[in-house]
């Protein structure tokens, strides 16, 4: 039987659509066991190499910023690259709260500041890119990375 593909998994795509054996993210898991719980996100999730490190500060960032009992409430519901740029999704039983609205403030703050990095660094390697169209996909790709593929212009 042959594997499906994408862009996204040259090699195949991932045998059960839920879990994934992302390096990237099993290592953020284990990390970050505040934001996580020990468990994958709920929703299939995908850390490109490129922006592992973008990852890993807001992931910090986050972590630092919550209380304990803040924390308590948190969950990684989604980590992808959507539109070429990073996507984030966290839910947390404080997140319509009054009282909280300024860690709320500032998680989006941190969420976008993340997004924002992500629009200029290789998907691939994490060195400066530019937006790319390639073959209908949009991607932030280095020149070594872009596959020759030209600049989209904004």
């Amino acid at each position: 039987m042959t594997k499906k593909t994408s862009p996204l998994f040259p090699d195949g795509l991932p045998e059960d659509p839920n879990r994934s054996n992302d390096p990237e993210l099993l290592a953020l898991i284990k990390a970050f066991p505040r934001l996580f719980r020990g468990e994958q996100p709920r929703v299939w999730s995908h850390v490109p190499p490129g922006w592992a490190g973008i990852m890993r500060k807001l992931c910090g960032d986050i972590d630092a910023l919550l209380s304990d009992a803040q924390a308590r409430s948190f969950q990684v519901q989604q980590m992808k690259e959507k539109f070429a740029t990073l996507r984030f999704y966290w839910s947390a039983d404080f997140r319509a709260s009054p009282k909280h609205a300024a860690t709320v403030t500032e998680l989006d703050r941190l969420v976008d500041l993340a997004r924002a990095d992500s629009a200029v660094t290789c998907y691939e390697c994490g060195a400066p890119g530019k937006l790319r169209s390639m073959g209908g996909w949009l991607s932030v790709r280095c020149e070594a990375h872009s596959g020759g593929h030209a600049e989209v212009q904004q």
